[in-house]
């Protein structure tokens, strides 16, 4: 599916959409049993049907009639989906009012979630913004 089929509304989704797409990304083809199966039978086979139907009808899972039963690929990556959505968030996160802190202060608690979640990525948060801050505070002429 082409990047910019992606920022569709269409990815809006559901956490069983995320759990059916997951394991549809990992077992590609599969069938309507086979989600259940992966899924360890938690929910109704009906359920995961009118799911999947649904992805199809989104564009998001292909489907190939094989004797009696629809097999299902994806037509779009975990990385485009999971890019589309990050991107959307950001973008939402700041647009927000100029005039309000919420931008500063959703960064600070990204930043702070981080540094208390994963050392090694606010490590590489912190280089990206001390480069970007370095970057910035050349003059024009610095780089001729």
């Amino acid at each position: 599916m082409p990047r910019a089929a992606v920022q569709h509304r269409s990815l809006s989704l559901g956490p069983l959409e995320w759990q059916v797409m997951a394991v549809v990304w990992e077992s590609k083809p599969c069938s309507v049993r086979d989600v259940v199966v992966r899924l360890g039978r938690r929910r109704a086979y009906t359920t995961i049907m009118t799911t999947m139907n649904r992805l199809f009808q989104k564009r998001l899972l292909g489907r190939t009639l094989v004797g009696q039963r629809f097999f299902y690929t994806a037509r779009i990556t975990r990385n485009d989906v999971e890019n589309a959505y990050v991107g959307k968030l950001v973008s939402d996160l700041v647009t927000i009012q100029t005039n309000s802190r919420a931008p500063e202060l959703i960064m600070l608690q990204i930043l702070e979630n981080l540094s208390q979640h994963d050392a090694k990525l606010f490590g590489n948060a912190m280089a990206v913004i001390t480069r970007q801050k370095s970057t910035r505070a050349r003059p024009a002429s610095a780089g001729k």
